[in-house]
């Protein structure tokens, strides 16, 4: 009981908010909900409990989605990345409780904002593909994914560059989104990270975030999604550059 009278603060309505909007754009665009929540958390709690709590949630995520993602996944094309990303992901978690907690909120920032600029110039993989291209793909994502959980945008430009149709290239990228979390509470577990009252936020979060994916997946079932990403981007963006400057 302790931990949740100190767990219900200001704090946790600004992070109950910022829930809500990740969990919209990733049940729309099934990417992007780390590039918010990453860097807002680690400002309202620290850098350590932002990236357990997003991964615990993105791991909610996967399950509601899941029906959805086993009828379009194409394993050949996905599941390289995801393998190849759980390797590497412990490393990305020594690199977080390794490093100080205010540059590693800064360093999450700047991620946030290299990625989002590149995804906002329209920028697509044009390179080869295969088990070797997604193989190195799901490397560089594991550092990410484990040491700021916002390696997202890294194998969802490699996926989203398939010619396949959007519906298909939404699966693959949430079956990494399965695999990588999962990859990440482990890690995080075995290295003693994940604490009581991390589990007391992530669950008064919880259902927020659920509703927030279950109104994306809504909207993704309605309507186009030219204008809506190019906003989220620039939200995205927005938020970024706050944690970095402020």
């Amino acid at each position: 009981m302790e931990f949740l009278a100190d767990s219900l603060t200001t704090s946790l309505l600004y992070a109950v908010i910022a829930a809500v909007v990740s969990g919209v754009l990733f049940g729309f665009a099934g990417f992007g909900a780390g590039l918010i929540m990453s860097p807002l958390f680690a400002v309202i709690f620290s850098p350590t409990d932002a990236i357990a709590i997003v991964t615990l949630t993105s791991t909610t995520a996967v399950v509601l989605l899941w029906p959805q993602i086993k009828r379009r996944v194409q394993i050949r094309e996905a599941l390289p990345v995801a393998l190849c990303g759980a390797l590497t992901i412990p490393f990305g978690t020594y690199i977080l409780l390794a490093i100080d907690a205010e540059l590693m909120r800064r360093g999450i920032g700047g991620v946030v904002l290299f990625f989002a600029l590149i995804m906002l110039t329209g920028w697509t993989y044009r390179g080869p593909r295969g088990s070797i291209a997604g193989g190195l793909t799901g490397l560089a994502s594991g550092v990410v994914a484990g040491s700021a959980a916002t390696s997202g945008p890294i194998y969802s430009l490699y996926l989203l560059s398939a010619p396949v149709e959007a519906a298909v290239t939404r699966a693959n990228i949430l079956f990494v989104s399965t695999i990588f979390p999962i990859s990440t509470i482990v890690s995080m577990a075995a290295q003693g990270a994940i604490g009581s009252q991390t589990l007391v936020r992530f669950a008064l979060i919880l259902l927020p975030y659920a509703l927030g994916i279950w109104v994306g997946a809504r909207i993704f079932t309605r309507s186009s999604d030219q204008l809506y990403r190019r906003v989220a981007l620039w939200f995205i963006f927005a938020v970024g550059l706050f944690v970095v400057v402020i």
